[in-house]
């Protein structure tokens, strides 16, 4: 992708997907709010920066087609886009690092935010002439080849979303390999070699938007469920609800050695929460309900050195779903629906 112009559209799109979410809720003006929240970018010409507000205004009203239907039809606009996109004096680097002030900015005030982890496969395999790209497939030998991205959004307890935090693209490597050579390979790497890293990188630069009286707690999907994350998490004095990926060896606090979903069963259920869950394509709309559980112990860890001192928890369960909590904020998080 010549001059990174893929990685710019993207990032421009992502940021005004969740500008449309915040702007429907406080203001209800796509174009007002784009221009309030990059009003001190600087691209070293005013035409540049014209264009932009033109480009994000147009993406913004229709921010999940690709650029030309989202210039209503307009060759000359997709046309502009495209040259906007591909200028070199226009960086994603400058362009997030505008976005990321005014994150900061709607943080101040909360005395609680959550950090929303998460990463998105963009499949381009029916652009065979496109430079850059990677495979996005699980398979091992027949690859889809896309774009990798993982953003942190922000919302508030309320679910108001705030800005993004953090946002990474990258193409990943295609490899042929077995599922045993991969998992040979990714034992001998070091944390820094793993796509893995994603989550803690994103957790840094979270953290240093943080305003000193906020907490933050990550939220993560099981391949978040990885002990790097729980060590630095504990290190920047942030919170974490993460999803199971397994089942895990457990010691409560009297020293007893068991797993966490043995230990979580023994024990009442201090909440049932319900979930509306709306229809989608894979399923009807329904209520699911959320029984909340919790202990307290420590998670052993293969290598002290490695990782550190054990981390003591709270661990909440809902049938399967298993999350990680400190225990300091468990009375809080129970009095909320």
């Amino acid at each position: 992708m010549k001059n990174d112009s893929g990685e710019i559209g993207l990032l421009v799109e992502s940021i005004v997907k969740s500008g449309n979410r915040h702007m429907k809720t406080v203001t209800g003006n796509g174009n007002e709010w784009i221009r309030e929240e990059f009003h001190q970018i600087d691209f070293g010409d005013k035409r540049l920066k014209e264009r932009f507000f033109e480009t994000a205004g147009l993406l913004s009203s229709k921010a999940s087609g690709s650029i030309y239907p989202s210039c209503h039809g307009s060759w000359s606009q997709a046309k502009g886009a495209y040259r906007f996109f591909s200028n070199e004096r226009v960086s994603e680097s400058a362009l997030f690092r505008t976005h990321c002030v005014q994150t900061q900015k709607r943080l101040e005030g909360h005395s609680l935010v959550f950090s929303l982890q998460d990463t998105s496969e963009l499949n381009f395999d029916s652009h065979k002439k496109t430079e850059g790209l990677g495979s996005i497939s699980k398979a091992y030998h027949k690859h889809k080849m896309g774009l990798m991205l993982h953003a942190s959004l922000m919302v508030t307890q309320e679910g108001l979303p705030l800005g993004l935090s953090s946002l990474k693209c990258w193409s990943r490597v295609s490899r042929e390999e077995t599922p045993q050579e991969k998992q040979r390979r990714l034992y001998q790497s070091t944390m820094k070699e793993k796509e893995s890293i994603k989550w803690i990188e994103t957790l840094y630069e979270t953290a240093a938007l943080i305003p000193k009286d906020t907490c933050l707690i990550t939220l993560g999907d099981r391949e978040a469920d990885i002990f790097e994350l729980f060590r630095v998490a504990s290190s920047l004095k942030t919170f974490f609800i993460i999803r199971n990926r397994k089942d895990r060896k457990f010691i409560d606090e009297k020293g007893k050695k068991t797993t966490v979903q043995t230990a979580l069963s023994k024990t009442p259920i201090l909440k049932t929460i319900a979930l509306t869950l709306p229809k989608n394509q894979q399923r009807v709309a329904r209520t699911a309900y959320v029984d909340i559980r919790s202990i307290s112990g420590w998670l052993p860890i293969r290598n002290n050195l490695v990782y550190g001192p054990p981390i003591k928890t709270l661990h909440g369960i809902s049938m399967k779903r298993f999350t990680y909590l400190p225990s300091v904020l468990k009375n809080s998080l129970l009095q909320k629906e």
